[in-house]
């Protein structure tokens, strides 16, 4: 839903919340006081502590990169572009009374009042500056209007102005046509030079249905934007259940690290305790072998004392005594220091790591994050779930000719107790049935195929035939098998029927540029639309033909050429002009049922075995597209899609150029 603008949002600052002065526009529209943003980025700056490369817009934090980042960053606000637009409005919702200024000219700091305002530039110009505007190649086909008569912010927010009809190549000339054989817009020059060999070309004015093309477009965005959202929220939850793994791979990682941690500090209280042990062992036995070296020291000093005195004061034999007992001394003291010195010890000592410790010491990673990788979808897969149902958005496909086109089952719509004999398009995603849903009870369904709603319903006491819908009047037309006519209103739902005056037995019916045309009694009769729904028209004999009405039989009519194709008595294909001469015959086929047509005259032929045959504009070649349908075929019909339908279903084909 579009928002009114308050004007005196569109002249307010954000960031002073003030009227704007000397208004600088950002990249992302956004405009400020040419001081305000310059404060702003300054500000920016000094949070962060050094010098920007980009700073962010207040509003929509949009990052905005400098033109000249170099330059001082108090000199990047006056850089900015000026938003002339803003402040020629500021202007002229000042005062009404205050004339508008030649933008140009305001810019040459001159003062001249404008007379005219181009849409494309927003600017408005004097005389003297409009004729340089227009002479400037591309500006010369910008719209000009009178400045008087516009109100420029009123003008600017009413009227888009990308709803252009000129041709993009040649810009004087209006868009006219459309080639179907390569699906683009042409003006006279296109066509001249570049499909003047195309035979599937058509004036825009005279192809049907173009606003309800919109009506598809409109609907298939919507569709695609919901698809495009359950996409988005699948991958977010995605994202979501992968971000929790993530979380629990690097939780398993931290408690894995944290058990290693703990052990090898077990192992290292456990290593160092043992360590302790030896060094205690050792040191005892150091200290016990010191001491018995002490004490032999300590003999063999005494030893010394005491020789050395019997040496002085002594006799003979005192000394020859001394020298026997300290031999036997010394001897014995050696023997005593020999045997504490002679035992166990420690010689060296290093430290050997165990292998699995070292494994862990020169491991290069903690472990590998085992990702599964899901294979990448096909890329038609991704089409399927985001593409519209509908085909008429698709272009990557060559143009549709008799030797390429094919049919695509799309879905199959069952109706169960719903004997389904006609159906029609009313859009390119509503179809109309008829047929009878209980023993005596005859219903018209509008059904969405998109959605396989049931939009409306209209109960009839007569046995249906056949339908047919004018998309200009927004008309159904129904004939019975009793001779009965009538029409009804559908929009959102079946309202006010007309019965049609008819004294004969109606087979197929037909309606194209504002005429019913039908099948009656073994002639192609016709009458104004006009005239039927003021009750001062018939329908009147426009030329006979052979075909039986009491029997299944097809009528459609070639917009391309304004031909008319209809089902004789021995089931042949009969083209023949609007008034009645032979164009073709086509006898390959049987058991004919009902017939529709392409815009490019391919002509669709639908069995009752359920086979769907094609057959070429000149109705000399045939071709088989489907071999067979879900049942018995009673009716098709073509729009974006091709519909057909039978007892108790519907299945929606759609119509493709096979690559």
């Amino acid at each position: 839903m579009a928002t009114v603008v308050n004007e005196s949002d569109i002249f307010t600052c954000s960031i002073c919340l003030e009227k704007l002065k000397s208004p600088k526009s950002l990249p992302c529209l956004h405009t400020f006081c040419e001081l305000c943003i310059g404060e702003f980025i300054l500000s920016t700056e000094r949070r962060a502590g050094h010098k920007l490369k980009s700073y962010p817009c207040p509003v929509c934090r949009s990052v905005v990169t400098p033109t000249k980042p170099k330059d001082e960053t108090s000199l990047w606000a006056s850089a900015l572009p000026h938003n002339f637009l803003i402040a020629s409005l500021m202007d002229q919702s000042e005062s009404t009374g205050t004339k508008q200024e030649c933008h140009m000219c305001k810019k040459q700091n001159k003062q001249n009042l404008a007379t005219r305002w181009c849409r494309e530039c927003s600017e408005a110009f004097c005389d003297d500056c409009l004729q340089l505007h227009n002479l400037m190649k591309f500006s010369a086909d910008h719209r000009v209007v009178k400045i008087e008569k516009i109100d420029t912010l009123s003008a600017r927010a009413s009227e888009p102005s990308f709803i252009i009809d000129t041709c993009s190549v040649h810009k004087s000339k209006v868009l006219d046509a459309f080639c179907f054989d390569h699906q683009e817009l042409c003006c006279v020059y296109c066509i001249t030079l570049h499909h003047r060999k195309c035979e599937n070309i058509q004036a825009i004015d005279m192809i049907e249905n173009k606003k309800d093309k919109i009506e598809t477009l409109r609907y298939e965005l919507t569709e695609v934007k919901n698809k495009t959202g359950k996409l988005t929220e699948e991958k977010d939850l995605e994202k979501v259940k992968l971000n929790a793994v993530f979380k629990q791979i690097e939780m398993e990682a931290k408690t894995t690290v944290i058990s290693m941690k703990k052990n090898l500090d077990g192992l290292l209280g456990a290593f160092m305790k043992e360590l302790n042990l030896i060094q205690e062992e050792h040191d005892v036995s150091q200290e016990e072998k010191s001491e018995s070296l002490k004490t032999f020291m300590n003999i063999i000093n005494q030893l010394q004392d005491k020789s050395k005195i019997v040496g002085q004061h002594g006799t003979l034999n005192q000394m020859f005594i001394h020298f026997e007992r300290s031999k036997c001394e010394l001897k014995s003291a050696t023997k005593d220091a020999i045997s504490a010195l002679n035992t166990d010890s420690i010689e060296d000592a290093k430290f050997v790591l165990n292998d699995t410790i070292i494994g862990v010491v020169n491991a290069d990673y903690l472990g590998k994050i085992d990702v599964t990788k899901q294979t990448a979808i096909q890329c038609d897969q991704y089409e399927r779930r985001l593409k519209p149902t509908s085909v008429l958005l698709d272009t990557t496909r060559p143009p549709l000719s008799f030797d390429n086109i094919c049919l695509q089952h799309r879905k199959t719509i069952h109706l169960p107790g719903y004997s389904i004999m006609s159906c029609v398009y009313c859009s390119d995603r509503i179809v109309m049935l008829a047929g009878r849903e209980k023993i005596s009870s005859y219903k018209i369904k509008a059904i969405d195929i998109s959605n396989e709603n049931i939009l409306a319903e209209y109960s009839s006491s007569e046995r249906i035939k056949r339908l047919a819908y004018d998309f200009d009047s927004k008309y159904l037309f129904v004939s019975c098998i009793n001779y009965q006519l009538f029409s009804l209103k559908f929009i959102n739902e079946f309202e006010s029927e007309i019965v049609i005056k008819n004294d004969d037995m109606i087979g197929s019916i037909m309606v194209f540029e504002g005429v019913l045309y039908a099948i009656v009694n073994k002639s192609v009769k016709s009458s104004s639309l006009e005239h039927l729904h003021a009750g001062t028209g018939s329908l009147e004999t426009r030329f006979d033909i052979d075909t039986d009405t009491g029997s299944n039989c097809g009528l459609v009519i070639n917009c391309k050429n304004k031909s008319l194709v209809h089902t004789s008595y021995n089931n042949a294909l009969v083209c023949t002009s609007l008034d009645g001469e032979i164009i073709f015959s086509n006898e390959e086929m049987f058991q004919i049922v009902s017939l529709a047509i392409h815009p490019n005259g391919i002509v669709f032929v639908g069995t009752s075995p359920g086979k769907i045959f094609c057959v070429s504009e000149d109705g000399k070649q045939t071709r088989k597209l489907l071999n067979k349908t879900k049942k018995f075929v009673k009716d098709i019909s073509l729009n974006a899609s091709l519909a057909v339908c039978g007892n108790g279903y519907l299945e929606i084909y759609d119509v493709l150029a096979d690559t």
